[in-house]
């Protein structure tokens, strides 16, 4: 059989891509990750890569074993992609679905777990699932490492930004990885009356001529089920029972240009990922030079997602 030049190319690329990727890393010890990361251990955590053995007196000869490949904007399908998170919302979702910006794919902004895991970005990635059938392309940053050690990388990576932890989303919504979700009269009643929807911007008639449009109730439930099977092959096939509590989770901020920031890093291998595992040392000020005292504040805080749905609220009322 007969190969073009371009599908040699082609086949090459891909066998290229799959050399390059850092699969589980040997030896990985999660404990090594502080949860919390200390203020004062920032700048040590983001660059002691470098200096795996900081005991030893002298610099790391070799500062490629911690290096993990980055595809940066990579392309996954949401119907291949998986949850890391346990609580996903139907009526938000839905809601969203209703914006085709905020539902068609494209760059959202995402970590991707080198086993296809979506880090962040879950209510765009189910809201992609209801308006496309799970086809369109998610397009994030893909990192080489499996989602159980992907997490408490980028978990202390989010410390370093001084980024505070997300806590669980208020209730009122209807989780998409409950048995409710699936039942065709629930989706029925909260087209027609609005229940789980977030009554600012309900609106039944504009709400009918969606779900008309993207096939029906019918088409809802079945994106419903594929997502409940996304969430019961992760994590290795154990499910979401594995994932951590939200507040355990990584949270990094793309607009602030922490995801293109962490990709550099463990690109180039500053961040400690693989043993030998050298110490956390203290430091005056936090990563980027902030006061420590104000870091810890500003991770005391707790995040609310109310601005960032009122975002969302004014795209589908216009």
């Amino acid at each position: 059989m007969k190969i073009t030049r371009k599908q040699l190319k082609n086949v090459l690329k891909e066998e290229a891509k799959k050399m390059l990727r850092e699969k589980a890393i040997s030896g990985f010890d999660p404990t090594e990750f502080p949860n919390p990361l200390p203020a004062d251990q920032t700048k040590s955590y983001m660059q002691k890569g470098w200096d795996d053995s900081p005991d030893d007196g002298r610099t790391d000869d070799k500062k490629t074993d911690d290096v993990v490949d980055v595809e940066l904007g990579a392309s996954v399908p949401a119907g291949e992609l998986m949850p890391s998170q346990t609580s996903v919302f139907l009526g938000k979702a839905l809601g969203m679905s209703m914006v085709p910006k905020l539902s068609s794919g494209g760059d959202i902004g995402a970590v991707i777990s080198e086993d296809n895991h979506i880090l962040d970005g879950h209510h765009r990635w189910a809201a992609t699932h209801l308006r496309t059938g799970g086809s369109a392309n998610i397009i994030g940053t893909k990192v080489m490492l499996p989602i159980t050690q992907l997490i408490p990388v980028l978990r202390a990576a989010g410390d370093a930004y001084g980024n505070p932890r997300k806590g669980e989303p208020e209730g009122g919504d209807l989780n998409v990885f409950t048995a409710e979700a699936k039942n065709p009269e629930v989706i029925r009643e909260m087209i027609e009356t609005g229940k789980y929807m977030d009554p600012d911007f309900y609106d039944r008639g504009k709400l009918e001529a969606h779900v008309k449009s993207i096939g029906g109730i019918d088409a809802i439930v079945s994106a419903v089920g594929r997502m409940q099977e996304a969430a019961a092959s992760a994590y290795g096939g154990s499910g979401l029972g594995n994932a951590p509590p939200r507040k355990e989770m990584p949270v990094l901020e793309p607009k602030k240009g922490n995801v293109k920031n962490v990709a550099k890093r463990l690109q180039k291998g500053t961040i400690d990922v693989a043993p030998p595992y050298g110490g956390l040392e203290a430091g005056g000020a936090a990563h980027g030079g902030e006061a420590i005292a104000s870091r810890r504040q500003t991770m005391a805080q707790k995040v609310s997602e109310k601005k960032t749905y009122a975002r969302w609220k004014r795209l589908i009322k216009g």
